[in-house]
């Protein structure tokens, strides 16, 4: 789109991208079909590997580094073993992490444990309320001296007590001071509508009560088109995506309905990582010079690909799973 390429400046095949945002540590315990035992009412799985994989804000960081972006991810985490293996698998991954410990914190944890391919049940750990004043205050000096060096910052807000009220004020300053593009990955695009973002992706699910306060639930999204307005006035965003849980998309310029993009491809549900590479296909291509339309295009195929867990993911053993791509849900 010309005016995101006049924002930018400039074609970039190799950005430089901050991510800011919370830490998830996902961890997959994968195992047979799983028999009854006569004293539980619940499958009991025989877990016979164990897959870790970035996720949150890691997990965005992972896929813009893979399209080829240089990525810095900015976030914190606990003095625990969660956030050691995150590191280790971000550098993997060719990201430069720079995580902030919380001593008062313990880093996000999700677990899937899966009988073959059936998600039994998940489980999360961790500390999921705003970071402690002392690393939040560290946070945004670190965001101050980092903020001018790069093209795109993405906030990747998975409410997890990373992005506070005070980090997003210092983005405001930081925006007048530096012409960084800003993109938003949240359930809550209201909170950073004074950031004026170039690009928000959000969800169809969380947002839904905001646009169309007579519906309580997501619904089909093809009956949005109506609601331009209403996301330009909750995003103020040049760009808004809302995706629903099927992998579809809306797609508005600014109050302009683009257009609904189907996903092209078969979704699994309930397992980590749909949003993540469908915001960065998208991000990517806008800034290769594409329209925003070839961009929905784009990304609603990259996003919706059913392809098992990532390249990155570490077995308990140490060795890379089988299956390889990027987890949909």
């Amino acid at each position: 789109m010309d005016q995101f390429l006049t924002k930018t400046g400039e074609r970039k095949k190799h950005p430089a991208v901050l991510v800011v945002g919370d830490l998830i540590l996902d961890v997959c315990m994968k195992g047979n079909n799983g028999a009854r035992v006569s004293s539980a009412v619940i499958p009991a799985v025989e877990v016979d590997e164990v897959a870790y994989i970035p996720g949150g804000a890691a997990f965005t960081a992972v896929c813009l580094a893979r399209a080829g972006a240089n990525v810095t991810l900015l976030g914190a985490g606990g003095n625990d073993p969660e956030k050691e293996r995150l590191v280790l698998l971000l550098q993997q991954e060719g990201v430069a992490p720079v995580i902030i410990t919380s001593p008062e914190s313990r880093t996000c944890s999700r677990t899937y444990i899966m009988a073959g391919e059936q998600l039994i049940a998940r489980y999360d750990t961790g500390t999921a309320t705003a970071m402690g004043a002392a690393a939040a205050q560290h946070l945004q000096e670190i965001l101050a001296s980092f903020f001018s060096a790069y093209d795109v910052v993405v906030l990747a807000d998975y409410n997890k007590g990373v992005l506070t009220t005070g980090v997003i004020d210092c983005l405001e300053q930081l925006k007048k001071q530096y012409p960084v593009l800003l993109v938003a990955e949240t359930g809550r695009p209201d909170r950073y509508r004074s950031l004026q973002p170039v690009l928000v992706k959000t969800s169809a699910v969380e947002v839904a009560p905001l646009l169309l306060p007579n519906r309580h639930r997501e619904e089909d999204i093809r009956t949005w088109e109506v609601a331009g307005k209403t996301v330009y006035a909750l995003t103020g965003a040049d760009i808004t995506t809302i995706n629903s849980s099927k992998g579809d998309a809306m797609v508005y310029a600014k109050d302009e309905l683009l257009g609904y993009y189907a996903a092209s491809g078969p979704v699994r549900p309930k397992l980590p990582g749909a949003g993540d590479p469908y915001l960065c296909t998208f991000l990517m291509t806008l800034l290769q010079g594409s329209p925003a339309q070839a961009a929905a295009v784009a990304a609603a195929s990259h996003g919706s690909a059913d392809s098992g867990i990532p390249a990155g993911a570490v077995t308990a053993t140490g060795q890379h799973p089988h299956m390889v791509g990027i987890w949909t849900n």
